[in-house]
């Protein structure tokens, strides 16, 4: 199983940090070849550009960076995905990647029988960080909002096999709660790649 990683925190000692440190070393104990994609130390242009766009949609393809994107994803047989949740998404950097690798022609295609999923048989691993309580997003009425943006508006949209875990209030827990999320998210990693 070939891996890929796509990582979106600016902080180096950020707890996502240390989920992406927790990740690393569960593939490694599982002897799996991965690529890891660090978002920002990439300094990966987020915008989609009007003239890039157009590029896609008469067929004359994506821009040379995003060609590199798509051919690790296309060797890939699992992305996992960490990130923060701000305002209630992914950062910006980490939607402009979504927006502009995951493209028309290349994870999904439009037919005269609605849209075709092109990414079928790739499985996707999320962890999701976020500030707010999850009695915070129950009273905005958005308790599942940052879940089932990822997880079933884009990747299952795509055709991958999904499995996310949201984690809230990171930063109003304790230490030791923070490291039984790392060694819960470990457990499920472990379990995801035996599935």
């Amino acid at each position: 199983m070939k891996v890929l990683i796509i990582y979106a925190h600016p902080n180096p000692a950020s707890f996502n940090a240390g989920l992406l440190q927790t990740i690393r070393e569960e593939l490694e104990k599982n002897a799996l070849e991965y690529n890891l994609r660090n978002l920002y130390e990439l300094q990966f242009d987020p915008v989609f550009s009007g003239a890039e766009l157009g590029s896609v949609f008469t067929g004359k393809g994506s821009l040379e960076d995003v060609q590199y994107e798509q051919s690790l994803i296309t060797k890939s047989d699992l992305l996992i995905f960490v990130y923060p949740i701000w305002w209630f998404g992914p950062p910006a950097i980490l939607k402009g990647y979504i927006d502009r690798v995951f493209t028309h022609g290349f994870s999904f295609a439009f037919g005269p029988e609605g849209v075709t999923p092109m990414m079928k048989g790739k499985k996707a691993f999320v962890v999701q960080t976020g500030g707010n309580t999850p009695e915070a997003y129950a009273a905005y009425g958005l308790t599942d909002a940052p879940k089932d943006t990822m997880e079933k508006g884009i990747l299952q949209f795509m055709g991958f096999q999904t499995h996310t875990h949201t984690l809230l209030a990171v930063q109003q827990i304790s230490e030791e709660e923070r490291i039984n999320m790392l060694k819960s998210i470990q457990k499920n990693l472990k379990s995801f790649l035996n599935s």
